[in-house]
Formats: C-alpha cells, structure tokens, sequence
C-alpha cells in the first residue's frame, strides 16, 4: 500500500489532496498486494468526496481487484445509508452498463452486493439506472432476487420485481425461482410481495416442485398459510416427478 492509500482511511481531504499534488503520471492508480487502487479504499470506506477527487486526478473506475471487485462493489457493499452518495459519484463519472453489470471473479454484480447487505436505498439507486441488469446471474445461478428472497428482505424484492423490465422471473440452476428461496426460508412478508405482483407465478422447478412445495417440504408455517390465503385456489395435492406431495414432503422433511 501507499501514503494515498491510507489518506483514504480519514475524513479529511487534505492529505490526499496534498498527495495528489506531488505524484507522478499514472501513480494514482497503483495497487497494493490486493490489487486495490487508492479509489478502492475510498469507495470501500464510504469516502464520496474522497472519490470525487480521485476521480477528478483521472483515477480509473474500472480496475479490478484480486476478487473481480471494482470500486463500485465496494461502494455498494455497505449498510450505510450514505453509501449512495459514493455509489453515485462513480456512476455519475460513468453511468455505462458495463459499470453497472460488472461481476466479480463469482459473477456477482455490484447489484448482488447491495441486496446481501439490505441497503434499500443503494438498491434504490443503482436501479435507477436504465442499464442495471436486476436478472443478472451470479456462479451459482442466483439473480439480486433470489439473494433478496433468501435473506427476506421484503421491500427490496418488491422493488426489483417493479424495477424488472424483462417481464420473466428468473430461475437458478436447478430451476427454482425467488420464490421457492423465500418460501424455504419461511419468510412469509416476502413470499407475500412476490404473490401480489402480477408477474409471478408458482412454477415448479427442475423436480415438479412448486414454492408451497418447498415451504411444506421445510415446515415453513407462516408461508403455508400466507399462500394459502392468497392463492386460495392452491393444489395442496399436487404431486413432483416423483409422486410427492406437499403433504408427503412435510412429513419426509423435502427429502
């Protein structure tokens, strides 16, 4: 690491403006052993103005560290409700898709950052963007929606599913949509946003079973009885590949 990297760790500007100053053509953007450049640490500590100025010496917004993360990611990985004023001094230097899509060496978004951390209003930001991919897939097949679904954070699902202009609801590897993750999860606000919108459907995944399936399957109470008031017509009786039932499931723990 640098003195400029560890002028990102304070508050003030002066010493890393004062750096700034004094380096030499293409040093703003050295990188310590993690590959971190000087605006890495800076988004990585919520320092927006800190970011601005990096910006401004021509710092580059899009080296990758040695996981894949831009600044970006760092930015968007906070629970700080003023990471949006980072998150939005690096996009307003370049609002690009290739931005705001990058993945990481697991093929998670700066997206999937923000929804795992349960920044609503990082969520909020980034999708605001016309070219923010919401369906974009990880390594392991799983969309911002699933991660949402899976950690029950309710208001942001509801605010992916109106920011989803592809008007599909994604499914992972093995079939299964957002829904099964927050039905398995017993997360039963959740599985209520996903129920009142309109897009969303109960399909089955890749073995005939359905999100109430999978709620019985993992005792998921207050998601039973959530779809069954809201989908009153449900087929408690519906059978996987297998010959399975709700029923069955329950009793076998979804084995």
């Amino acid at each position: 690491m640098t003195p400029l990297h560890l002028a990102t760790r304070h508050p003030s500007q002066k010493a890393l403006a004062l750096l700034l100053k004094h380096i030499g053509p293409g040093e703003v953007d050295t990188q310590d052993k993690n590959k971190q450049t000087a605006l890495h640490w800076s988004a990585f500590y919520n320092r927006p103005e800190h970011v601005r100025l990096l910006i401004k010496h021509d710092s580059n917004i899009g080296i990758p560290d040695s996981e894949g993360k831009i600044p970006l990611h760092w930015a968007a990985h906070s629970q700080e409700q003023s990471a949006t004023q980072t998150v939005r001094c690096i996009l307003e230097a370049a609002p690009t898709e290739s931005l705001l899509n990058w993945q990481d060496y697991e093929g998670r978004t700066p997206l999937h950052f923000a929804v795992a951390d349960g920044n609503e209003a990082v969520v909020e930001v980034l999708t605001s963007y016309g070219g923010c991919n919401v369906t974009a897939y990880d390594n392991l097949f799983r969309t911002p929606l699933h991660w949402a679904a899976l950690l029950g954070h309710a208001k942001i699902v509801h605010l992916l599913l109106e920011r989803n202009t592809s008007g599909t609801i994604p499914s992972d590897s093995q079939g299964a949509t957002p829904l099964h993750y927050g039905a398995q999860s017993n997360n039963a606000e959740t599985v209520g946003v996903f129920l009142s919108h309109p897009s969303v459907k109960d399909e089955p995944d890749l073995e005939g079973r359905t999100a109430f399936m999978w709620a019985a399957g993992k005792g998921s109470d207050d998601v039973i009885r959530t779809m069954l008031a809201l989908t009153p017509h449900i087929d408690i009786n519906m059978a996987d590949k297998y010959g399975g039932t709700g029923e069955l499931l329950r009793n076998r723990g979804g084995n």
